[in-house]
């Protein structure tokens, strides 16, 4: 799928805009491809099998144009930001999946974990992301910031369209 005029993104960047089980008005939820050389894949969120199949196509090409799929980074535990990451974990095994330790605590799946925290960065050959925590929506929300490229993945913080829930006692705005 190619990017949509609406959000233009810089070079290394993807997304997807895919349907997930979100709350209403919202129907999708974004997913991208980021990277260098390597590359990750930030909140697979659907479950659904076309476009899982979409997700998977957008990944088999960044490949076979000489990508390395590097794993997953996720923003946050709620289901329409990881719904896909069993699949990708069957398909694409022995990624690491890069999230906060609280998202990792109320993620299910087999997947291999790697925890970040605010400051850490993943290398992704040519580009290097950085994770900050971003509580507020849920107590492990990261931001992913490539700093050169002045773009940031930044999950539920921001919505074009739909409500971002903050359920506490995980949403917290303090």
């Amino acid at each position: 799928m190619p990017n949509d005029w609406r959000s233009p993104v810089p070079e290394g960047w993807q997304v997807l805009a895919l349907p997930t089980p979100t709350l209403p008005p919202a129907t999708t939820t974004n997913t991208a491809l980021v990277g260098g050389a390597a590359f990750v894949v930030v909140d697979p969120g659907t479950p659904h099998a076309d476009p899982l199949d979409a997700l998977c196509a957008a990944i088999d090409d960044r490949v076979s144009s000489g990508g390395r799929f590097a794993g997953v980074c996720l923003t946050h535990q709620h289901g329409d930001h990881w719904g896909g990451l069993s699949h990708l974990a069957s398909r694409y095994p022995g990624l690491p999946v890069w999230a906060h330790r609280r998202t990792h605590a109320e993620v299910s799946g087999p997947v291999l974990r790697a925890e970040v925290d605010d400051g850490d960065r993943i290398d992704l050959d040519g580009m290097t992301l950085t994770a900050l925590h971003t509580p507020g929506h849920t107590r492990g929300h990261l931001t992913y910031v490539d700093r050169a490229g002045a773009t940031a993945y930044v999950g539920d913080l921001v919505a074009s369209e739909g409500t971002i829930v903050v359920d506490p006692p995980d949403g917290d705005m303090a």
